[in-house]
């Protein structure tokens, strides 16, 4: 059901060059191979959906640390958060994905953002300084809190 996110993109029409020339490639068990780092609950984003939110191996590490004291994450981390309908996230709306890349603009923190809907087509595209303007007041743009 879950498709590559880097080939949604690029069908879509968002930018082809995210991550590796192909995207950032989220594999379909990305839910058994990315840990999820906030389970099911209401967001504190503007939006006010409930989401989940996980991140790929290569960014666990550096997100364990206590808040305050992450360092900047490397080149290729992807940061997948999940919007969903309900309170028991069983009805996804879409997907926002961050990607860490050191291509990006230096002004989001070398983060780029996308927006897909259910299916993973892009529907908006490289968001950048859209996402970025709130996301700078947190460790290296990335806002998520623990599970405690």
């Amino acid at each position: 059901m879950i498709r590559a996110i880097g080939v949604a993109l690029l069908v879509m029409g968002c930018r082809p060059d995210i991550g590796s020339g192909d995207g950032p490639q989220i594999p379909s068990d990305f839910e058994s191979t990315y840990t999820e780092v906030r389970a099911c609950g209401p967001s504190v984003h503007p939006s006010a959906e409930n989401v989940r939110t996980w991140i790929s191996p290569n960014g666990l590490a550096n997100w364990e640390r206590p808040v305050g004291e992450r360092g900047t994450y490397d080149d290729g981390v992807v940061v997948l958060k999940g919007h969903y309908a309900d309170e028991n996230c069983s009805s996804l709306l879409g997907f926002t994905v961050m990607v860490k890349l050191a291509e990006a603009p230096e002004e989001n923190g070398g983060w780029e953002w996308h927006s897909t809907d259910a299916d993973l087509a892009c529907t908006s595209c490289y968001l950048g300084a859209t996402c970025a303007g709130c996301h700078a007041s947190c460790d290296d743009y990335l806002c998520t809190e623990r599970d405690e």
